[in-house]
């Protein structure tokens, strides 16, 4: 895992294509399953299954939960998204996006979904790197990803939480490391052709 990370890190043309914490990630895997993996929890249920939830509209929920949540997700996730966005020379557009937002939400709600939002860490690691006008295909690509782990969830939380304690330590650290690193690169200030977003 240590080698891999280090010599994608060196190797610019390499990690350019392939992250470096990715490298690490899935050679890492690899080794603990053809390793001792006896304590990773593979077996199981693996697929999410969806679980209707009848809502019921109370003025204390209406107080206790709506609110804090509009709060959230308006001012501090969409507020921090849009943040990111133009500092990586993007123009999003506020109001369809939260109406897109509150689309999904109402949709996912039903099913005891979270609230939709342009969260900013989800769009720092979309900008992160590379030219400004290929972060849409980044977004499409974690948007899949993202939608792919959910179903996986139940099976995927299991095995994360079942690897051995330095594996996801050291995934943690290279990634803050790696973060950093690329947060400090400079930006193009070129401003992205009015509809990408």
């Amino acid at each position: 895992m240590v080698i891999a990370f280090i010599v994608v890190s060196a190797v610019p043309r390499l990690a350019r294509w392939r992250p470096a914490v990715l490298v690490a990630l899935a050679l890492g895997a690899v080794a603990v399953l053809l390793g001792d993996h006896t304590g990773v929890g593979l077996s199981g249920r693996w697929l999410a299954h969806p679980v209707w939830t009848t809502p019921r509209f109370t003025g204390s929920a209406f107080v206790q939960l709506t609110i804090p949540l509009l709060v959230t997700v308006l001012l501090v996730h969409n507020g921090q998204g849009m943040a990111v966005l133009r500092s990586a020379a993007h123009e999003p557009r506020m109001n369809q996006i939260t109406a897109v937002c509150g689309v999904t939400s109402l949709l996912s709600a039903p099913f005891g979904g979270a609230s939709t939002c342009l969260a900013g860490p989800t769009n720092t690691l979309v900008t992160a790197s590379g030219e400004p006008r290929r972060h849409y295909t980044a977004a499409i690509w974690r948007g899949v990803l993202a939608i792919g782990f959910g179903l996986l969830a139940p099976g995927m939380v299991r095995v994360i939480t079942t690897m051995p304690a330095a594996y996801v330590a050291a995934l943690g650290a290279w990634r803050c490391s790696s973060r950093s690193k690329e947060r400090s690169r400079p930006r193009s200030s070129a401003p992205t052709p009015p509809g990408r977003w």
